[in-house]
């Protein structure tokens, strides 16, 4: 088994992007009084909220599973998660 890995911290800076580029485009759109990007911003707003409120939800949950197994906060997924999936990597080829 093969996983990518991202760092929690390029993840936030990705969403931040996200969410700057949408208010952008939001502004943009009632500055130029644009029909086609006041629409997209309609669109997309919601969808970046919703990003980044999920991002959050994420993080907090990594975080309260990393105090319930006694793991120092500064942990990275990679290092957490990757005994379970060696374990698991194990496991599956175990014939």
């Amino acid at each position: 088994m093969y996983y990518d890995v991202v760092s929690v911290v390029a993840l936030n800076e990705e969403v931040q992007e996200i969410v700057m580029g949408v208010t952008l485009t939001g502004k943009e759109s009632m500055a130029q009084d644009n029909l086609d990007l006041q629409k997209f911003f309609g669109q997309s707003k919601s969808k970046s909220d919703g990003l980044s409120t999920d991002f959050k939800k994420a993080r907090e949950m990594y975080s309260s599973t990393l105090e319930f197994f006694g793991e120092d906060k500064r942990t990275e997924p990679s290092d957490f998660f990757g005994p379970f999936l060696f374990f698991i990597n194990l496991y599956k080829n175990r014939d």
